[in-house]
């Protein structure tokens, strides 16, 4: 994939912050004062990072024309001898050129796995094909068979065939086929295969007579091949492969291109018992002063080994290396296969059988915070990973290139010194270590770490946003945030009291994807609000809406449906002392209502958990009738200023304030459930006190992604969920759901008595002013009037 650097995002980051003059207050959130998830969490929430961070690679493109070109390019240098430069271009064509692609037939024991270059060598028995509409690919052909010349002077017979059996099956031009038939057969013949040979010689020699072509065109190969064919004959007298196929160029010193072929590493004489990698001849030893190090426990040679260690985690250089070395062991490779169509896997999270899934907050905090804390600490635990890279022509000049690196548990130990006594030599993705000096108490500590982390402590804000580069692509939900530390007091958490074990847990959370997905679909199904109204249902639930920003946590409370609980729940969180003493829990809603730029910010972004509340229509509508209407023992709005409305609706009679109210308040005249159900069906339901209104007209249902919908049924179970997911229950004894919830007063014992009250044409019209809520919510008026 191709696309901008990290240098370049990162850029253009500074620039926004620059720019929106926010560089010193971000900054002051990446410091040594802060953790690890502090700073994730902070950054993860910055909009501007996302924006600014959102990578957008653009697909590596096969091109013929490039492949042509660099073909062409190879061609000058062959001629002229210069095989290791026209080597890097056939290389570079056969990457550029397209690529048919490869079908495997579906046959026993032959698994998808199994690599092209095997695929090519037992085409025949395996079932492999090009697929049909690609039968022909001549720049791959050709490039395929170009640089089995090159293979073929180098001497690396089994390569060359390789790329003459690739040319062969992508297409390459059937009367050109003598010509590699006869650079095949020379290898062969190296490779003493000389059954194999004669076979080849044979078969290419028919197929020049099929062909049909004219006699002067077809002579100097068939007097090639016959020529072969003979000298195998002769070899079968002698037993014996003729020199001159078994050295192709004079120049011995070009050999040297594949002296990549990585040696094995050294073996250690005696392992030390604790620490397999290292030599028995070395101690891990630690002191106040030092930290931990290596100790010779015995006099050590020059060099001897005295480590051997394979990197636990390891990258190729992409920009140097990555089309000339394997990427999981590192070796080099002088001839790579190219990707069929450069396609990459965005399986970034995958099970332990291999499936992608959505991350959860879990796992992107986990993920996100480890990155980072590796990052932290790579300067220290990371080496680079080594070649040696041959001058051909004046060997003195060769040097030790870097392809890439790797992270040591052992190695870590070590770090740079100028008067070092042990150096590295890389193998591949193994590393040894040696002595380059006799020493008897020899101390490779890691002198560098507390440096280093205050160097990096600087640079927190660029590492962590490497992390939310590799991160932002697979996330779809929030990290769950630390909870603050002091500064508040609360109610210290139960722990024998667990609100739910794991698979409950579990259980919960697929029940809520279920149920926002029901919404989802509902929401599908109702025709799109213009403008206008998107933004009335914007404000209506900003009102109904509480954030807690130390939780990234937003809340849609709605009355009657559990609001009593969860405020308070909040106004144990917070220590709030006057509500807890009046339990005017209601006000919590104005303390922690956003404005409308926060509301907006919150409600779109991907870091915070936001959650919703909501109840069967017909139970909800009887509590708050009977709460806030019905009940005299206490003084509400609601009774004050609908009472009057409701009744002169339906008696048309206006009463006095005498007549209506007694002294204390409380409503004289009460209006019947009928009468307040009549008065509703003559409203606008966007008009309603949030008591009754429709939670489908209060909560932003079709336009706001929730990832909880707490329902009473099921209430303490929902939100001792959402307060495991924002990390409410490290804070709040969850002993409060059972002591603070209740059913109000809509329960089932009393639905069926007053719902009888209503003639069928009133109470269908309650039924249809509700009805998305039935729908949202896979609720039936069978619930609860039988």
């Amino acid at each position: 994939m191709e696309g901008p650097s990290f240098q370049d995002l990162f850029s253009n980051l500074i620039n926004r912050l620059k720019d929106e003059g926010k560089v010193m207050s971000v900054s002051e959130h990446f410091s040594a004062a802060r953790d690890v998830e502090d700073m994730f969490s902070f950054l993860w929430g910055l909009e501007a990072a996302h924006q600014a961070l959102t990578p957008r690679p653009t697909k590596a493109q096969k091109s013929e024309a490039k492949a042509e070109k660099l073909r062409s390019e190879g061609n000058r240098c062959y001629q002229k001898k210069l095989l290791a430069r026209a080597l890097d271009l056939y290389n570079q064509s056969i990457i550029y050129a397209q690529h048919p692609q490869i079908i495997i037939e579906k046959q026993p024991n032959v698994t998808g796995n199994e690599r092209e270059e095997d695929l090519i060598y037992e085409c025949q028995s395996k079932g492999c094909r090009v697929s049909d509409n690609e039968q022909s690919h001549r720049s791959l052909a050709l490039s395929y068979a170009n640089r089995s010349a090159v293979l073929f002077e180098l001497g690396q017979y089994e390569k060359c065939i390789g790329d003459i059996d690739r040319a062969l099956l992508h297409g390459y031009p059937r009367i050109l086929y003598s010509k590699l038939a006869e650079r095949k057969a020379k290898c062969l013949l190296s490779l003493q295969r000389k059954n194999e040979a004669k076979c080849l010689i044979e078969s290419s020699l028919k197929s020049l007579d099929d062909l049909a072509l004219d006699e002067e065109k077809t002579k100097l190969s068939k007097g090639t091949l016959q020529l072969l064919l003979q000298n195998c004959q002769e070899v079968d007298e002698v037993d014996d492969v003729p020199p001159e196929f078994s050295e192709t160029h004079t120049d011995t010193k070009i050999k040297l291109l594949f002296s990549f072929e990585s040696p094995e590493p050294p073996q250690l004489a005696r392992h030390n018992p604790s620490i397999p990698s290292l030599s028995s001849s070395v101690n891990l030893a630690f002191s106040p002063n030092q930290g931990r190090h290596l100790v010779a426990n015995q006099d050590i040679k020059p060099g001897e080994v005295i480590a051997v260690e394979d990197a636990y985690s390891k990258v190729v250089l992409l920009e140097s290396s990555l089309h000339t070395h394997c990427t999981d062991c590192l070796a080099r490779c002088l001839t790579p296969l190219p990707c069929p169509d450069c396609s990459q896997s965005s399986k970034f999270f995958v099970d332990a059988a291999g499936a992608s899934f959505t991350p959860s907050v879990g796992d992107i905090v986990l993920t996100g915070s480890t990155l980072f804390t590796h990052m932290m600490n790579l300067p220290c635990n990371a080496h680079s990973i080594t070649e040696l890279k041959v001058n051909i022509n004046s060997y003195q000049e060769s040097i030790s290139t870097e392809i890439g690196c790797g992270a040591f548990g052992v190695l870590s130990l070590t770090n740079h010194s100028c008067n070092p006594t042990a150096a590295r030599f890389s193998f591949g993705a193994t590393v040894a270590l040696r002595a380059l000096s006799g020493c008897v108490s020899m101390r490779l500590r890691g002198v560098c770490l507390v440096s280093s982390l205050r160097r990096l402590a600087a640079s927190s804000l660029m590492l962590l946003c490497c992390v939310l580069l590799l991160l932002h692509l697979t996330s779809t939900r929030r990290p769950a945030p630390k909870p603050p530390r002091g500064g508040m007091h609360h109610l210290a958490p139960d722990p024998a009291n667990l609100l739910t074990t794991k698979p409950l847990h579990e259980d919960i959370k697929r029940r809520m994807a279920e149920r926002l997905a029901r919404v989802s679909r509902v929401c599908g199904d109702m025709p799109a609000p213009s403008d206008v109204a998107t933004a009335a249902m914007d404000e209506a639930t900003r009102l109904r809406t509480q954030v807690l920003e130390d939780h990234q946590l937003m809340m849609c409370v709605v009355f009657k449906a559990g609001s009593t609980t969860w405020n308070s729940i909040v106004a144990h969180l917070y220590n709030d002392t006057e509500i807890l003493r009046t339990k005017d829990f209601y006000k919590l809603i104005e303390v922690l209502n956003p404005t409308k730029k926060r509301f907006l910010e919150v409600s779109r972004s991907p870091l915070y958990l936001r959650a919703l509340m909501a109840r069967h229509p017909l139970a909800r509508l009887l509590s708050a009738y009977r709460d806030r209407i019905e009940d005299r023992t206490h003084v509400t709005r609601q009774a004050r200023d609908y009472g009057p409305l409701i009744l002169r609706h339906t008696r048309g009679l206006r009463y006095s304030k005498k007549d209506m109210y007694h002294i204390n308040g409380t409503l004289r005249l009460v209006p019947t459930f009928r009468e307040f159900a009549s008065y509703l069906a003559s409203q606008p339901p966007q008009e309603y006190d949030p008591h009754w209104r429709p939670v489908s007209l209060q909560c932003g249902l079709c336009h706001i992604n929730y990832s909880a919908l707490v329902l009473t049924e099921t209430y303490n179970e929902d939100v001792g969920y959402v307060m495991r997911e924002s990390g409410l229950d490290q804070r709040v004894n969850s002993m409060l759901l059972d002591k603070n919830n209740n059913m109000g007063k809509g329960d089932t014992h009393h639905l069926a008595d007053y719902y009888a009250t209503l003639e069928p044409p009133l109470l269908q019209k309650i039924i249809d002013i509700y009805w998305n809520d039935f729908r949202m919510f896979n609720y039936s008026t069978a619930d609860v009037l039988g």
